[in-house]
């Protein structure tokens, strides 16, 4: 028989625990280890929700946020997604109050009793509240506190919340692996579809992943997954959610996923870059007049851009077509001789002036692109880096010039490997700034059919600079302007420029707006400025609208996640640059190029048929190489050079920009031109004309005027009295028409 006081001691021990259980309670109510949400802000929930980013018809392209999450409806959502859920997490669920105490016992016993895996034992509801909450650290007592709130909280939670809201909010808040969060976005990264589309046998998979989304996650681990969803389907025959024939048919279908990370494999990595930067300027002037700031990586946001899906596919598929062979001729040609030697030596000369010399024959291991696939290679550094000097860089923009919304843009050739964006950078225009040479002596009154000097000159004032054309034979008499323009002859465009003079093209330089400096000396004329493809889209979107200065831009419409327009796109009004007939005239000049000049392999190579103008550039050792195209709906430019002009192909047979740069835009037309909607939309005919003719003949032997001028040949001469020379032919022509009316 017991004694009495050993009874006593025991009552006293119970009563003890029951008074410290009773007084932890309280302290934890009242906030002793940390605040306690009230159940009047457990009712304002808010969750950090990823923004979406949709082309030009609605599609998802890309997203931003802190935590990846896009929030769905619970009744949107096919019920064994939910079933699933119930029958895997809580089976008793819809029979408990947020506390399942049968579940506890059983843990207890299991777990601290017969030392066993008892389960989890949290209720959906104790989870969410983990979830949203999360956990905190106290010591020794870190799980009884944390417990215990969870278990205040969860009751908290259903006496706010139906249910099924539970559920939603649940299913909208799991982490699912890879910074994933809620199940729309897991089904877009692991399926490549919204949740409502899921199938059953793809819920399990997703459901099971909340035991340990690593270690279940079906692209990593495909046969633990497999496994952990065949469990799954256990839970819902034992639930009575599924019959014997279901669950045996379902144990048979294979793991199949649509793996689609658009976070870092999406079709416009660069272009989702540029809209971040714009979304972020328009929220920070919206924040300031409007109570309660928008975050942009929070606050679930839809931004609707001016991309087309189809043009941008159009584009990748064009760049890895040309580039793909084109960069093996590079590899090629730095793999020995003389490119060899210079890689090796730039190579050499970077880790000496960056580092320490001696590690030049050090292994290491790099990120490797190629058009196949991405790969880790090991070499040494100086491997490292000659591989990385040797990549051929790229950039296609599309926009329309009417309205400056972007349709395409291709800031690189891989985001994940080549981040630095080819569109913005800056590099020299080449021939590709011919056009605002010439569009600047339309304005000054000179015609297409008006002649320019095709004769050399040597410009004392800059070291006996003598510039040739490309062809470096083809120099004497002269040639029209609009058959100087399409052939890309420098010495008449030096010619133009001294006609022109600096500070009206310098004028016309500013009017467009581009960033970085004109040389005031005569190589501007042949490209020696530097400027990004953003600049050039501007420049010929002028000679396809009508003389009219556009600015770029990526956003249509912001809304917030109510839906509620925050802003929208305001069309600017056109800023008039060139007359409307000479911004024709250049159109026109800039077609014959496409038809007859340096660009005519659009046509010959591609079989583009539709009326596109254009022009080729081709920089200085064939650093660089550009095309810049238009159509009345689609401005096309594109750039190909290495990340150091020091790096580039040794003859224009594989660097000039009809080359290098027009196939890119030859791909991409052609693409569209096979389309019916897309033609129909961006392919369509110039419709103004000039009364101008232009049927005049291409080249003249020197005539007297010339030869008057050109007595002395090569000899230096000044760059005043080239000038001066310009004016005088420059006036005597013009007498010439005023007499003659020609």
């Amino acid at each position: 028989m017991i004694k009495k006081w050993i009874l006593r001691i025991i009552g006293s021990i119970i009563a003890l625990a029951l008074i410290a259980g009773v007084v932890f309670y309280v302290l934890i109510i009242f906030g002793a280890f940390g605040p306690m949400p009230s159940k009047h802000s457990l009712e304002r929930i808010t969750q950090q929700t990823a923004s979406l980013v949709k082309d030009n018809e609605g599609h998802i392209i890309g997203k931003y946020f802190v935590q990846n999450r896009t929030n769905i409806d619970i009744d949107s959502l096919p019920d064994y997604i939910k079933q699933t859920l119930v029958a895997t997490e809580d089976e008793r669920f819809y029979n408990h109050a947020g506390v399942d105490y049968r579940s506890m016992g059983r843990v207890f016993l299991k777990t601290i009793l017969f030392q066993k895996d008892g389960g989890g034992g949290s209720t959906i509801t104790q989870q969410l509240a983990k979830n949203l909450f999360g956990r905190q650290s106290f010591g020794k007592l870190t799980i009884p506190v944390n417990k215990t709130k969870e278990i205040i909280l969860a009751k908290r939670l259903e006496d706010v919340y139906e249910k099924d809201k539970i559920i939603e909010i649940y299913l909208n808040l799991v982490p699912f692996g890879e910074n994933v969060f809620g199940i729309e976005s897991a089904a877009q990264r692991y399926f490549n579809k919204h949740a409502q589309n899921l199938k059953i046998e793809e819920a399990a998979v997703l459901i099971g992943m909340l035991k340990a989304n690593t270690t279940y996650n079906p692209r990593l681990n495909p046969e633990k997954s497999k496994a952990r969803r065949n469990v799954v389907f256990g839970q819902l025959l034992r639930n009575e959610f599924i019959d014997q024939t279901e669950y045996d048919a379902l144990l048979l279908k294979p793991l199949i996923i649509d793996y689609a990370n658009k976070e870092t494999i999406g079709i416009a990595d660069y272009f989702l870059n540029q809209v971040k930067a714009e979304a972020n300027f328009i929220l920070k002037k919206h924040n300031r007049f409007h109570i309660g700031e928008l975050n942009l990586e929070t606050d679930g946001l839809v931004i609707e851009t001016t991309l087309d899906r189809q043009l941008q596919q159009l584009a990748i598929n064009g760049m890895e077509k040309h580039l793909k062979q084109m960069q093996k001729l590079l590899t090629k040609q730095y793999k020995s001789g003389k490119s060899k030697q210079e890689v090796l030596a730039m190579a050499k000369t970077f880790l000496q002036e960056n580092g320490d010399p001696n590690r030049i024959s050090n292994k290491t291991k790099y990120t490797a692109f190629n058009w196949d696939k991405i790969k880790l290679k090991e070499g040494t550094v100086l491997d490292s880096l000659i591989y990385h000097y040797t990549k051929l860089q790229a950039g296609i923009l599309a926009i329309d010039p009417n309205t400056g919304a972007i349709k395409t843009y291709v800031g690189g050739i891989d985001f994940r490997t080549q981040p630095f964006d080819q569109i913005q950078a800056r590099r020299q225009m080449a021939s590709a700034f011919k056009p605002l040479l010439y569009a600047a002596g339309l304005e000054d009154g000179t015609k297409p059919c008006d002649y320019l000097s095709n004769e050399p000159v040597v410009l004392e004032d800059f070291e006996d600079w003598s510039p040739e054309n490309y062809d470096k034979t083809n120099q004497g008499g002269r040639y029209s302007m609009a058959a100087a323009l399409s052939k890309s002859l420098n010495l008449p465009a030096l010619h133009l420029y001294f006609q022109v003079g600096h500070n009206k093209l310098n004028r016309l330089w500013n009017d467009f707006d581009f960033k970085g400096t004109l040389p005031n000396n005569p190589s501007a004329a042949l490209g020696t400025a530097e400027a990004n493809m953003v600049e050039m889209a501007r420049l010929y979107s002028a000679f396809a609208n009508g003389g009219n200065r556009i600015e770029a831009y990526y956003i249509n419409r912001i809304l917030d996640k109510e839906g509620t327009v925050i802003y929208e796109h305001e069309p600017e009004k056109p800023s008039r640059i060139m007359s409307e007939e000479n911004a024709t005239l250049m159109r026109q000049m800039l077609e014959r190029t496409v038809k007859t000049g340096t660009a005519v392999s659009i046509k010959s190579r591609f079989g583009v048929r539709r009326e596109i103008a254009g022009k080729t550039g081709t920089g200085q050792n064939y650093a660089d190489a550009w095309f810049c195209s238009f159509t009345p709906d689609l401005v096309m430019i594109s750039r190909v050079g290495c990340s150091s002009p020091s790096i580039h192909f040794n003859n224009g047979a594989y660097g000039s920009g009809s080359a290098l740069a027009l196939p890119l835009i030859g791909y991409f037309a052609q693409g569209i031109q096979k389309d019916q909607s897309l033609s129909a939309k961006y392919f369509n005919d110039f419709s103004h004309e000039t009364d101008v003719d232009l049927t005049c003949i291409d080249y003249k032997k020197a005539g007297i005027i010339d030869q008057v001028f050109n007595l002395f040949g090569k000899d230096k001469t000044t760059l005043e009295k080239e000038r001066k020379k310009a004016e005088v032919k420059q006036g005597i022509r013009k007498g010439v028409r005023e007499i003659f009316g020609k």
